[in-house]
């Protein structure tokens, strides 16, 4: 599990095929976007309180975490 306040960009190899994704409990723009050698995807998109899981499709992937508050992402 990352842990994280605010913007963020990080990389993961060797993560399973979902994550789990909270955060925006203040209810700003929140989102997490993927990156991989290929495509892009927009797993998250809400101004809403956000608790999910959202599947991913092919891996390294980069993340871009789009927040004003605190969040949270675990590898499934």
């Amino acid at each position: 599990t990352l842990n994280g306040s605010g913007d963020a960009v990080f990389f993961a190899n060797d993560i399973g095929n979902t994550i789990t994704v909270k955060g925006n409990a203040d209810a700003h723009h929140f989102a997490v976007k993927s990156y991989n050698y290929s495509t892009s995807e927009l797993l998250v998109n809400t101004t809403e309180p956000y608790e999910g899981t959202v599947m991913l499709h092919e891996v390294p992937v980069i993340f871009v975490v789009t927040a004003e508050s605190n969040w949270s992402i675990t590898f499934n």
